[in-house]
Parts: C-alpha cells; structure tokens; sequence
C-alpha cells in the first residue's frame, strides 16, 4: 500500500497538532518561569546529556569554564541540578539534574505529566492498535541517522 502525498501531509498535520496542544499545556510553566535564557540552556542541556562535566558544558555553549560554573551554581541553588563526583575521575565533577530540576524539564517541555495515557484510552481498539504499530515503527526509524529522501519505503 503507497501513501499519497496527502496522506503524508495529514500524517504530518496530526502530529502538529498533538504537538500544538503540548505547547500549549506547557506554556503557562514558561510564563512564570523567572531565569535568564544562559541559565535555561544550562538546565537543559544537563537534562539532555547528563550526568555532565562543568568543561562540556563551556565546550557546548561555548563559553569559558568559570562561566559554565557559575551557571551550574546558580541552578543548584534553585535545587534543580546538584553535582557528583565522576565515577571516572573522582577530582572532576558531574551537573546532573535533581527530582526537582527533572520535573521543572517535564513540565516546560509536557505542561507536566504527558497526557497521553487519558488520550490513548478514548481511542478504539483497532485505533490502538494501528497507532502502536505506527508508532513502535516511527520511534525505530527516528533514532537511525536521518536520512530524507522523496519517496517512502512501500509496503511489503
């Protein structure tokens, strides 16, 4: 079975809109969120690559060492990331995120706990199914390089 390129579209406008909605859910935890944008890129890259060295994080904002911990520091301070010592090399440190920095991401990122569950539960059985098998295949494909080509593989 071949897609039609609006099938593809309707696919692609499906998920603009789940994501529009997710946007939406987390838009009022941006609102009060009173921090400056270094301070936010901080916070999410530890969240996205740590357990982190304080050198990694300069390397990645391209910023100087006391800089990066200097951020590092002040979003400890808010209890949203704590350092460890690297398992590695007990005279480095790691910024990781805390319970608290972990739900502050979940909530920018989801408006809190994703409400996908509830979702799931008023769709048919026949709707799950085909969206679990969509979406086991989708998660399969979206973690290979990407590779963008015109045509989509077709049905075997």
């Amino acid at each position: 079975m071949e897609f039609a390129d609006s099938q593809l579209d309707e696919i692609v406008d499906a998920y603009l809109t789940i994501a529009q909605v997710i946007k939406a859910l987390a838009a009022p935890h941006w609102d009060g969120l009173d921090r400056s944008l270094p301070q936010l890129k901080v916070l999410f890259i530890i969240s996205y690559k740590g357990p982190i060295a304080i050198g990694q994080i300069a390397q990645t904002l391209d910023i100087t060492l006391p800089t990066a911990s200097h951020l590092v520091d002040q979003i400890e301070q808010e209890g949203w990331a704590e350092r460890v010592s690297d398992p590695a090399d007990r005279r480095r440190s790691l910024a990781q995120l805390t319970e608290k920095g972990t739900a502050l991401i979940q909530r920018l990122n989801f408006g809190g706990e994703l409400p996908l569950r509830p979702w799931l539960v008023q769709l048919r059985p026949d709707q799950l199914a085909a969206l679990h098998q969509g979406l086991v295949a989708l998660a399969q494909v979206c973690q290979q390089p990407l590779s963008v080509s015109a045509d989509p593989p077709s049905a075997p």
